[in-house]
């Protein structure tokens, strides 16, 4: 049976969680007028990267799959490293048929190359 003091620690908690969210919320907001990138466009960012710089490289494409296999089964919760695999080549085979498409990462790439 809850007590007085458990829904006075609740209400409590409750408006923790709302101070937490309007603070996110104006930090998100002060980042967007900034146009700061948050790190997860960062890293979509470099993905974009590594899966060009493989399409464009096949022959380099392996050594990053397995580097990125043997990276992810490492962590806290390990991923399969096949499963990693799969999912990279699968990744690949979206970022080929974007490039076939003419987009502007290849041009970029390529400009960068020579």
């Amino acid at each position: 049976m809850a007590t007085k003091s458990d829904a006075k620690a609740a209400l409590k908690h409750r408006a923790h969680l709302e101070r937490q969210r309007a603070d996110q919320a104006r930090h998100r907001a002060k980042n967007k007028a900034r146009r700061r990138p948050a790190r997860d466009d960062v890293a979509n960012a470099a993905l974009r990267m590594l899966l060009t710089a493989a399409v464009l490289r096949p022959n380099q494409a392996p050594t990053w799959i397995n580097a990125l296999a043997r990276d992810l089964a490492g962590l806290e919760v390990p991923f399969d490293p096949a499963e990693t695999a799969a999912v990279f080549e699968a990744m690949l085979e979206r970022r080929r048929e974007a490039m076939k498409r003419g987009d502007r990462e290849r041009v970029a790439e390529r400009k960068a190359d020579q």
